[in-house]
């Protein structure tokens, strides 16, 4: 759903050019990874199996905060920042890869054999509300390169056990990524959190949230079901207003907050 025809992801994982990928992915490229063959269709690297899944995806979005600051700073800093946040992402893949690049051989497949994963990452700067939500979908094909060079499944239940260990990977890269371009960023929760912004602007800029949770209460379930249903449930199409549109916009909500992005540096 968020990798459409004109979608183009960036190829990661010491599988990936073993798969086929360059440096930036189609979805055309994507779609067969996910159907277990080489980015350009010709080699089949996994046997169809009807319960064979495609893949799954990993998600790293920072504090608002940090979007916040996106938002309001000129677009070399923006860009800048974004890059940080995507260098932060790919540690924390590489840390997935070395943990959960696991594939299972043998008979019943009782042998786990460690090796390489593929991943292929979208990053995203606003939500379907136009606020600016700093984001990436890492998708994670069901492949593992062994190492004598043959294919497996990636047996990714250490995937989902290590999702808040990857997180924290992430938000101390990001601190130390955005500390390294100067400006004034710390842990609070484990979160990396950009001093100086306001509480309200962060607040102004949560539209998807305050719909999310205001659907939220209709679900009797787990609070993670609840909010993935929620989610769901008011999930629009996302509005393609021009990036320079967006920016006045934001620097226009981050003015009537009182926020200047001088107030994130570090001094």
């Amino acid at each position: 759903a968020y990798y459409g025809a004109s979608a183009v992801g960036v190829a990661a994982g010491g599988a990936a050019a073993a798969a086929g990928l360059t440096d930036t992915v189609t979805a055309v490229e994507l779609d067969n990874l996910l159907a277990g063959r080489s980015a350009d269709g010709t080699r089949e690297l996994l046997r169809p199996h009807p319960d064979r899944k495609p893949g799954c995806e990993l998600h790293a979005a920072p504090d608002k905060s940090v979007s916040a600051l996106f938002a309001a700073s000129p677009p070399e800093v923006a860009r800048a920042v974004a890059v940080a946040s995507e260098a932060a992402l790919r540690l924390a893949l590489r840390q997935a890869e070395a943990e959960c690049g696991v594939t299972r051989r043998g008979k019943a497949g009782r042998t786990h054999e460690r090796g390489k994963l593929a991943f292929v990452i979208y990053t995203h700067t606003t939500s379907r509300a136009g606020d600016p939500h700093l984001h990436h979908h890492a998708v994670v094909p069901n492949l593992v390169l062994r190492p004598d060079g043959t294919w497996g499944a990636h047996h990714n239940r250490s995937l989902y056990k290590a999702q808040k260990r990857l997180t924290a990977t992430y938000n101390r890269a990001l601190r130390d990524n955005l500390v390294a371009l100067g400006i004034d960023a710390r842990l609070e929760n484990g979160r990396c959190v950009v001093a100086g912004v306001p509480p309200g602007l962060c607040a102004a800029f949560s539209t998807r949230r305050k719909e999310v949770v205001a659907a939220k209460g209709g679900y009797h379930a787990k609070d993670s079901e609840a909010a993935q249903k929620a989610a769901w449930a008011t999930r629009g199409r996302k509005a393609r207003t021009p990036e320079a549109e967006l920016r006045a916009r934001w620097r226009a909500v981050a003015n009537v907050h009182g926020y200047d992005p001088a107030a994130s540096v570090l001094r």
